[in-house]
């Protein structure tokens, strides 16, 4: 058995019968599937509702002591949650944890002598025991990017970055991100393979910005670290996964070494 690790973007949990489809389609022969997830636009509907800014950072949202809470609500309560029952109620029982369960994340803050920026953390270790001994008893993980730093503080890490780590500590064989858009986009077209080159040349042209940016560094770093396959695409359908785990009949964009 191979694992796999599949990140998915917050945005796609508005989409009509996604988690449905996606319970049906998660793989069960070969592959041992883990699930990360986001939640940038329900996060961003829960600091509204309470009157707090969102304001990004090189592509990162900022959280402080006033707002860890909130991103915490929304990620490992809400999102978390519903993402797990919704699963297990379509047949994939599935267990909801977080970055702080079993220190799962650990991580250390950014910029932890900046008030307004002293919650986001960047990971520095990841113990997946928790994670392995689920996928041993045949739950499904659902993981919220939620870690926590030395003195026991919640930090809200990138949710990309938190899937790439994972992806290398547990010696993932692929991984998968899926979005709101269905891979990387240059001239207006999705093109089918992604260098590093390719990455620079595009960043300084401005076609590849903000969070895009860390996802895509994270996710050749994740190759080089021994990930086969990395992937950037979109739900297309019941047979979303095993297309691309295939790497066929489905559009995405394969990340590629130079």
């Amino acid at each position: 058995m191979e694992n796999f690790i599949l990140k998915i973007g917050g945005s796609l949990l508005s989409k009509q019968d996604f988690l449905r489809e996606l319970a049906g389609s998660l793989p069960v022969d070969y592959w041992q599937t883990v699930i990360l997830h986001g939640g940038g636009p329900t996060i961003t509907k829960l600091f509204d509702a309470f009157g707090r800014k969102s304001i990004f950072i090189n592509g990162l949202r900022s959280t402080k002591d006033s707002t860890i809470d909130l991103v915490e609500m929304a990620l490992s309560g809400q999102i978390n949650k519903y993402i797990a029952r919704k699963l297990t109620h379509f047949g994939r029982p599935a267990v909801g944890i977080s970055g702080t369960d079993a220190e799962l994340f650990l991580a250390e803050p950014i910029e932890p002598d900046n008030p307004e920026n002293n919650r986001v953390g960047t990971i520095v270790k990841i113990t997946p025991r928790i994670v392995f001994s689920l996928i041993e008893e045949d739950w499904l993980p659902v993981i919220s990017p939620i870690a926590m730093d030395a003195n026991g503080n919640a930090l809200n890490v990138n949710a990309d970055d938190a899937a790439c780590r994972l992806a290398i500590e547990m010696k993932a064989k692929a991984l998968i991100f899926l979005s709101d858009v269905p891979g990387i986009i240059i001239d207006g077209k999705v093109i089918p393979e992604l260098t590093p080159r390719i990455l620079e040349r595009d960043k300084k042209s401005g076609q590849i910005h903000s969070g895009m940016i860390p996802k895509l560094e994270m996710g050749f770093e994740a190759l080089e670290a021994g990930v086969d396959t990395v992937l950037i695409s979109t739900w297309q359908g019941i047979d979303t996964l095993g297309k691309l785990l295939n790497q066929k009949d489905v559009v995405f964009t394969k990340l590629r070494k130079d």
